[in-house]
């Protein structure tokens, strides 16, 4: 986001031979942003292509989600946010300038993480058969990807009376499209035809601007990236010999795969005036992951959509920020929020996925501003992040140990079971009901669930 504050918001003429233009006179501002940021590339080398020097996966994750999660992060959306409504706006180029408005869109999730059948499969980089891409992995990325929506939804909700606007409604296209979904294990090894909407390291056409084969690819055939990167930044057919699992070329030269920023530095030195190498490779290692071009028309549909939705209601009651937005006009009656919650305990399955729960959640008038619509997992290693109008989620994790459900709302956190107190004011409390049966689910010949009900109260 940083780089977007510095260096993409000058006003003047466009201008195509810059690498960062003038902004010129806009009269919207369409983007997405902040993956970076919370460092989603590390995730995908981390847990996935390990192609540079690699951190634990568990602790990739749960770094990038405490991230997601800190008051700095949301500060910085809100910052940006505020930095190119004021640059839109000096620009000109809306009638009035306050009707200048800033649309933005979440990120897709890249996994089918539902079925098995890429449980066994590596995409690692050099061909090694580590990390497996199991379910619990890509699931734990795609709820990564639910998380960051759900904050960079939060924050243009409180800014919209700014004019900063969230759009969403294209992650169902992408259903059938990802990574991992259904098909022979040698198209789950090099998923790189068309119905795959995201590129992979093993495409063949990431700078020609094809997108793949009709029909399935085999794992013998080879796009010759890893071959070139090897010549260019470790030529030494000694070293190259050396590589392992265990030795990986971050090990063998960690100058070159040290970091992302090395990295690329090293590319740009080693294939010096040989511009066609330069571009083949860095082109093609900062297209991984992304959506090929065809991909992108579920986004436009819905950024079209949602403009033509709040265009004409931009006007002069929209203000340049000239610092902190101002509260926008709230999407529900504050006061005292409620939720009832009903708990299930699965039988027979392990205690890292047998919590779930349903919640219908109301405001300070009893209006209803969110529902699960049936029950959603709430488990430590997967809890819930139930989107409402409220301006922030609501954070779900039911836990064994004390055998309580934590719950947060922004900077208010209370369990079932203790209230969160200011002074003598209950800030957040619930009133429980016991486990029916009383002595938990059963697993036999005749299995049964155990549930429990709850509601809670918090302030708003």
């Amino acid at each position: 986001m940083q780089q977007l504050t510095d260096d993409q918001l000058k006003q003047g003429d466009p201008n195509p031979n810059l690498e960062y233009t003038a902004v010129g006179r806009p009269q919207i501002s369409i983007m997405t942003i902040s993956g970076n940021d919370v460092g989603f590339s590390t995730v995908i080398n981390n847990c996935v292509i390990q192609l540079l020097s690699v951190v634990d996966c568990d602790t990739t994750l749960a770094n990038v989600a405490s991230q997601i999660d800190s008051q700095g992060f949301q500060n910085s959306l809100i910052d940006t946010f505020t930095h190119v409504l004021a640059a839109g706006r000096q620009a000109e180029g809306a009638t009035p300038p306050e009707s200048f408005q800033v649309y933005v869109a979440g990120y897709v999730q890249f996994w089918n993480d539902d079925d098995p059948g890429c449980n066994d499969v590596s995409y690692n980089f050099w061909g090694f058969s580590t990390p497996k891409l199991t379910t619990d992995v890509r699931h734990r990325m795609n709820v990564l990807v639910d998380r960051l929506n759900a904050k960079i939804k939060s924050v243009a909700r409180q800014m919209s009376g700014l004019g900063v606007i969230y759009v969403d409604g294209f992650q169902s296209s992408y259903d059938t499209h990802r990574f991992c979904e259904p098909a022979p294990r040698n198209y789950l090894s090099k998923p790189v035809g068309k119905d795959t909407w995201f590129w992979h390291h093993l495409s063949d056409d990431l700078e020609t601007g094809g997108e793949g084969p009709d029909t399935p690819s085999t794992v013998e055939e080879s796009n010759g990236l890893r071959e070139l990167l090897l010549d260019y930044l470790m030529p030494d057919k000694s070293q190259q010999a050396l590589m392992t699992a265990s030795n990986p070329p971050s090990a063998i030269n960690a100058e070159a795969f040290g970091n992302e920023e090395a990295f690329y530095a090293a590319i740009d030195k080693a294939t010096g005036d040989n511009a066609t190498a330069k571009a083949w490779l860095s082109e093609n290692f900062r297209r991984m992951f992304h959506p090929k071009g065809s991909a992108y028309a579920p986004y436009a549909t819905s950024f079209m959509d949602v403009i033509k939705a709040n265009r004409d209601l931009a006007g002069s009651s929209l203000t340049t920020p000239a610092g902190p937005p101002a509260p926008s006009p709230s999407p529900y009656a504050g006061g005292v929020c409620s939720f009832h919650m009903a708990e299930n305990e699965a039988p027979c399955v392990s205690q890292s996925e047998d919590f779930s729960a349903s919640i219908l959640l109301k405001d300070n008038s009893e209006a209803e501003i969110g529902n699960t619509k049936g029950f959603a997992s709430i488990d430590a290693n997967n809890p819930l992040y139930l989107d409402s109008k409220l301006l922030e989620p609501l954070a779900v994790t039911g836990e064994h140990q004390g055998d309580y459900v934590q719950f947060t709302y922004g900077r208010i956190s209370w369990t079932n079971k203790t209230p969160m107190m200011n002074g003598t004011v209950t800030v957040a409390h619930c009133n429980n009901g016991g486990w029916d049966p009383r002595e938990g689910p059963s697993c036999g010949r005749i299995s049964q669930k155990a549930q429990r009900n709850m509601d809670c109260f918090f302030q708003c």
